[in-house]
């Protein structure tokens, strides 16, 4: 009876791994979906999911990536009272961006490899599932001088 509950706690700890491990790729190729899908609804190629990106697009695209938390850092720092202290949430939010692009110039952001047109499909068609991720094929692109 001890060994079955010793069992389960480790597949439950290892679930808990895997889904913290995967779960901000996740995220990042949501975002990368997003914003391909809303360029695709902009030029009127939604149907068209043939169309590849060069190596300078998907650079621009992890710029843009980078990017997109700029504004609120900058609102939250505006927003600091003098002789106040931020919040610890806010502090944490703005070091994990700090982080993220510091991250992008040494190691890369890893986004989904957009130079094949099989993966932009496989990556619009995928519906967020963490456990099937590992279908979308990946490339790191770093990012320097951000």
């Amino acid at each position: 009876m001890h060994r079955a509950i010793e069992r389960a706690d480790k597949i439950d700890t290892r679930k808990g791994g895997h889904l913290t491990k995967m779960l901000p790729k996740a995220n990042r190729f949501v975002w990368f979906k997003d914003h391909i899908l809303s360029l695709l609804k902009e030029a009127g190629e939604y149907g068209d999911k043939t169309r590849t990106y060069s190596k300078d697009e998907m650079l621009l695209f992890a710029r843009e990536f980078l990017q997109r938390n700029d504004e609120t850092v900058k609102q939250l720092r505006a927003s600091l009272k003098p002789n106040r202290q931020l919040l610890p949430k806010d502090v944490l939010f703005i070091d994990s961006v700090a982080r993220e692009k510091l991250d992008a110039a040494t190691i890369g952001v890893e986004m989904p490899n957009l130079s094949d047109s099989k993966n932009i499909d496989t990556l619009l068609s995928w519906d967020g599932d963490v456990n099937s991720i590992t279908l979308i094929k990946s490339t790191n692109i770093i990012v320097k001088n951000i």
